[in-house]
């Protein structure tokens, strides 16, 4: 696992006016160990875009992330690096898209049902499907 220090994790939520860290929080642990620098551009991201991010999946610890069906080792959930986000209608999917674009956000998967985004740098830039 990645060495993370501790400074780079979120310690105070009120500086991201549209989230609360208990969207955020792993369901079996409750913790909600998100990094700054992706905390940072998601908010921007929700700023530009202007429409209701509804965090679906945040935080996710290994045990936790290895219960899930089709779940991807080594996920940039555990290190606080990603989270999935479903949205009210097409059209406001359409907007986050571009906003996570224009914020730097390089690593997007579309599903049907919801929106993945991250930023590990150690893995591929993409937009991809599920």
């Amino acid at each position: 696992m990645k060495e993370i220090k501790k400074d780079e994790f979120v310690s105070d939520w009120s500086i991201y006016e549209n989230f609360e860290k208990w969207e955020f929080a792993c369901p079996s642990s409750g913790k909600a160990y998100m990094q700054k620098r992706f905390m940072d551009k998601l908010q921007r991201a929700r700023t530009i875009a202007g429409v209701s991010f509804h965090i679906s999946s945040g935080y996710r610890d290994e045990a936790y992330n290895d219960s899930l069906p089709n779940s991807v080792p080594n996920s940039a959930h555990i290190y606080g690096l990603a989270c999935d986000i479903w949205f009210d209608s097409m059209a406001d999917r359409l907007k986050a898209f571009d906003a996570f674009r224009e914020v730097g956000i390089k690593r997007i998967g579309i599903s049907k049902g919801f929106m993945h985004v991250d930023v590990d740098d150690s893995k591929p830039e993409g937009i991809w499907g599920y």
